[in-house]
């Protein structure tokens, strides 16, 4: 009735006429539309008390006698009234908490453009697909996907653009899409006689890839996303097409997200670990294996707990898939050199090397936290002489060398069974010493004076962590270049870094560090000889001499935790400080980063602050008033 009142304050509906809908302008169609309006509103006023004009309780009187007959039609229907009844208060509510208000105007420009592209998706998707309407939604879901994440860093979430996308519940329109139009069958119809079959499943298969790639966005640091597409996992794991998007989707479902992790059930990795055998795709098995490593721990602030339930649900089917890992993880005659050979020689898109790297990689997760059954499954795979051939060979590159880096981290220098000769000079292990001083050197020679244009480009390649043999679609990376001097094993001719020399370092040089240097402060160590004692003092220098270098390049307090850490275990032994060799200047840089290394932010993270900072502060505001209001008009209970 509220359309009605031409005196009263403006309508309800009043808001479309700003946003572009012409139907007011009718008013042949305006007055048609009061008459009905009225007519659907009529009967309503039976429940009306005329005279206050509130409502009359003899409603909820006929609902509990609806409820009371043999009909389970009209009790379901009876309580369903009843609910909507009692909690229209706490749903007015919960549509102000979820509310945002846009004062910016790049979120007045973001909501406009989600609104016409949403209006286009949702009456595409509510018929058959033809190939001209799908790419129609690819066009629309890759504008979608970049507001998703920062556009100068594709790592970082947009939050405040992901807000919008779910106000406008675009989430359901989507996983609608997925599920009732490309995963079954006979909801598409060809465009024309000249479309082929083959076109069809091509087009078909890269718009179901790029739902999965506007997920992976979306769900990036995003609880109510995470949550809403844990609830769907199942589904998602019967879906045979696109797995290798897919699987990155789950990934970033249980991303830093515990209490999703800890709800995954045993039936769940069981499918993984199904998929994985079964199929024939290689990055596919890649992405899923990384799945199953972001449900071995979570993190909470600044720590990663291991979450031992999950490790070993993993090793468990692990265990019963064996037969499938062996063709990579076996101790027939031969199996040694063909890892090695693998290693060294076989390109990136190797079947089997992605197999090895990403297994040895998801069995180390299972070892974090001191778990010694998952210890002693794990030392019977790769010994530590196997280990530190490929962590001293030249010819295999830092991607390749990283997850065996951490095998030996937690499998034994972590473990009470680690060897006493580890420590000596005469070990291999003196020998990975020694070039790890040489590579921390390297690296600070390759950062020294890098021009702050190309800051941006190393920043990249210090946050990327996931293997570059994967072919990621979806938004485009720009490609990674800097003026960095050449150092070998570093740097490349063309100006970059080596592939994976950042997270080498920081996943694996610098836990092995800390664990070495923890342990080796434990033993005895009178009969240590001096080389030793100078080798761990040339070391700990290189960092100090490493901080002033890489400290700007830092995009989030993770890394610089790390390196903070790592420097605290080096403190603590007194003899290694007698050959320490660092001026003064340098002293002063590294005690600012040890004090300030849990608020460090990207530059881009600091911009977007700065940008929607009073909207954020407003919307915060707005947020707590509510909430307030809520206990204030419903009472503490």
């Amino acid at each position: 009735k509220f359309i009605s009142q031409s005196d009263g304050p403006p309508s309800q509906l009043s808001h479309l006429e700003v946003q572009g809908m012409k139907v007011f302008d009718d008013e042949f169609l305006m007055s048609t539309a009061r008459e009905r309006l009225n007519h659907i509103f009529e009967p309503t006023a039976f429940f009306e008390d005329r005279d206050s004009n509130v409502r009359n309780h003899n409603f909820v009187k006929i609902l509990l006698d609806i409820a009371g007959y043999q009909d389970n039609n009209l009790v379901t229907w009876g309580l369903h009234l009843l609910n909507r009844y009692f909690s229209s208060e706490a749903d007015i509510f919960e549509k102000a908490i979820e509310s945002q208000l846009l004062i910016s105007p790049h979120s007045k420009s973001t909501r406009e453009l989600v609104e016409r592209n949403i209006t286009d998706f949702r009456k595409i998707i509510l018929h058959d697909l033809d190939v001209p309407h799908m790419r129609q939604l690819l066009v629309i879901l890759e504008q979608l996907t970049k507001l998703c994440i920062l556009d100068q860093d594709l790592e970082e979430p947009h939050a405040q653009n992901q807000k919008i996308l779910i106000n406008y519940n675009v989430l359901s329109d989507v996983l609608i899409l997925i599920f009732d139009r490309l995963a079954t069958s006979g909801s598409l119809s060809t465009a024309s006689e000249e479309t082929s079959e083959e076109g069809i499943k091509e087009v078909k298969e890269a718009l179901l890839g790029k739902c999965f790639q506007f997920l992976v966005a979306f769900a990036r640091g995003n609880r109510v996303v995470q949550e809403h597409l844990f609830n769907r996992m199942d589904d998602l794991l019967a879906i045979d097409v696109a797995v290798a998007d897919m699987a990155k989707v789950l990934n970033e479902v249980f991303n830093n997200y515990q209490e999703v992790c800890l709800r995954v059930q045993e039936s769940q990795i069981e499918k993984v670990f199904r998929i994985i055998t079964r199929t024939t795709n290689s990055v596919a098995q890649m992405e899923l294996l990384q799945m199953l490593r972001a449900l071995t721990h979570s993190k909470v602030d600044e720590f990663h707990l291991p979450l031992k339930r999950n490790q070993a649900f993993i090793v468990k089917y692990y265990s019963k898939n064996r037969d499938f890992f062996e063709q990579v993880l076996g101790h027939e005659e031969g199996k040694q050199e063909k890892r090695m050979e693998l290693l060294t020689t076989a390109p990136d898109q190797n079947d089997l090397l992605i197999l090895l790297v990403n297994i040895t990689d998801l069995l180390v997760s299972c070892c974090e936290g001191k778990n010694p059954f998952i210890e002693s499954i794990c030392q019977t795979i790769f010994s530590q002489e196997e280990l530190l051939k490929y962590l001293t060979s030249s010819d295999i590159g830092p991607e390749r060398k990283r997850p065996f880096c951490r095998f030996l981290v937690w499998v034994y220098l972590n473990s009470e069974t680690t060897q006493a000769t580890l420590y000596t000079k005469d070990s291999r292990m003196f020998s990975y010493l020694e070039d790890t001083r040489s590579l921390i050197k390297g690296l600070c020679s390759a950062l020294r004076g890098i021009p702050i244009h190309h800051r941006t480009s190393v920043r990249r390649q210090l946050r990327r962590k996931r293997s570059d043999s994967q072919e990621t679609r979806g938004v485009m990376r720009p490609r990674l270049k800097s003026s960095v001097v050449d150092v070998a094993g570093i740097t490349k001719a063309t100006g970059e870094f080596e592939r994976g020399v950042f997270p080498y370092f920081m996943d694996g040089v610098l836990p092995m560090l800390t664990a070495y240097y923890r342990k080796f402060s434990k033993m005895h160590r009178m009969d240590t000889t001096k080389d030793i004692y100078i080798l761990l003092g040339d070391i700990t220098s290189a960092l100090l001499e490493l901080i002033p270098g890489i400290h700007p390049f830092f995009s989030s307090s993770d890394q610089a935790v790390t390196l903070r850490d790592t420097i605290f275990i080096l403190n603590s032994l007194p003899e290694v400080d007698t050959y320490l060799h660092v001026n003064e200047e340098t002293r002063r840089v590294c005690d600012v980063f040890v004090h300030e290394a849990k608020s460090i932010r990207s530059d881009f993270m600091k911009e977007y602050e700065e940008q929607f900072g009073q909207e954020l502060e407003l919307n915060a505001s707005f947020n707590s008033y509510v909430r307030s209001y809520e206990l204030a008009f419903n009472g503490p209970n």
